[in-house]
């Protein structure tokens, strides 16, 4: 037996080994290992830590203190550290996480500045079918635990020659994960927004839209995002003033439209 013990532990600074983080090193700025010792230069800027173990999160946690935002760029389908150190993490309203979205969701450049004062971070992916959010589920939402998950997938599915059924299958999955992963998650669904490109498949879109407004009659958890009607003419057809040249993408009257309803569906649970 003793009456005191001395634990002595160290650590050594782990680098990418990149070119121009060998550059910012060496010119005194830009780039550091240690938060504690060079947070304060970084006083209410935005900052990036890269790693998902305890110092990592030990670090991210101490510079949200300081910091504007923070946000942690995990790589592998999960964090290494403790369950505490993650709760500590999750819990600290500046510290952002990365998730994946569509290319609708992509291609929202003023996200940040349209959902103000929601902490939020676009990391849409194109051409994403249902099944790809599913297959990529661990990696891109369940790490995070998110608040709320504002979706938007599924007309891709629909082009290619999927079912509305078919679709909804793979929806099903989706929310089965967010359910059994995130139980307390509220799962915001845009519906499939009428586009100039695939006007051909409304019956079909139209379908998949129905189906999960009924779903979400029965799940408190779940709210459809009606974007079909305000996104028309006068004479029902999609409104080419609201897309680009491609007739499937919008410009920014598109978002505009979108940034309202999201925004109307968000304010109900959340202050805005």
């Amino acid at each position: 037996e003793c009456k005191t013990v001395i634990i002595s532990t160290g650590a050594s600074a782990k680098y990418l080994g990149l070119e121009s983080e060998k550059k910012y090193l060496e010119s005194g700025g830009g780039v550091s290992a240690c938060a504690v010792c060079d947070g304060f230069f970084y006083k209410n800027q935005e900052v990036v830590i890269v790693g998902g173990g305890d110092s990592a999160c030990e670090e991210a946690h101490y510079l949200s203190k300081l910091c504007s935002k923070v946000t942690m760029l995990v790589r592998r389908d999960e964090f290494r550290a403790s369950k505490i150190m993650q709760e500590r993490v999750k819990k600290t309203e500046n510290i952002e996480i990365l998730f994946a979205g569509s290319s609708s969701i992509r291609f929202w450049s003023s996200l940040e500045e349209d959902m103000n004062p929601l902490k939020v971070l676009n990391r849409g992916f194109g051409g994403a079918h249902i099944a790809h959010v599913n297959y990529h589920f661990n990696e891109v939402i369940k790490p995070y635990t998110p608040q709320a998950i504002v979706f938007f997938c599924g007309t891709n599915d629909i082009a290619a020659l999927k079912t509305p059924e078919e679709t909804i299958d793979d929806f099903e999955i989706f929310l089965t994960k967010v359910r059994n992963n995130l139980p307390n998650t509220h799962v915001f669904v845009i519906g499939i927004k009428p586009s100039v490109a695939r006007d051909y498949l409304r019956e079909e879109e139209l379908n998949y839209n129905n189906t999960i407004l009924e779903m979400s009659q029965k799940d408190k958890l779940l709210t459809f995002v009606d974007v079909w009607e305000p996104m028309l003419t006068e004479d029902g057809k999609p409104n080419p003033d609201l897309f680009v040249e491609d007739g499937l993408h919008m410009n920014e009257k598109g978002y505009v439209i979108w940034t309202r309803l999201v925004r109307e569906s968000l304010g109900q649970y959340f202050n805005l």
